[in-house]
């Protein structure tokens, strides 16, 4: 049975009845609970915002002197690829272990097709 007190619902002893018919105390750390809270929530958030659009395609098909619109997963935006930096693109982008690619400031995990087709 909870106590409802200063601190809230839940903010002191929590009391039950263990099996043998006896009354137990328990001081739960609501500051560890926040704590654990928030690192799920944060945890939750990484993978959401690694995730991309179900259109966009993975970055091993990408073809560097085709037009294409690219997401960049640092800044959550899409940038509009031109062929004008294929060149550089070929020499300086690294595959990452996770399907996204490297260059520059980007790390691009999804491309489209300019016109969605």
């Amino acid at each position: 049975m909870a106590q409802i007190g200063e601190r809230g619902l839940f903010g002191g002893s929590v009391a039950w009845e263990t099996r043998a018919g006896s009354i137990g105390f328990y001081e739960p750390d609501f500051d560890k609970y926040e704590s654990d809270v928030l690192r799920q929530l944060s945890q939750s958030r990484a993978r959401w915002s690694a995730m991309t659009h179900s259109s966009l395609r993975p970055m091993d098909a990408f073809d560097p002197t085709e037009p294409a619109i690219l997401h960049d997963r640092i800044s959550g935006r899409i940038i509009t690829w031109t062929a004008d930096q294929a060149d550089d693109y070929r020499l300086a982008s690294r595959l990452r272990g996770d399907g996204t690619v490297a260059w520059k400031t980007y790390v691009f995990d999804g491309w489209g097709d300019v016109l969605g087709g």
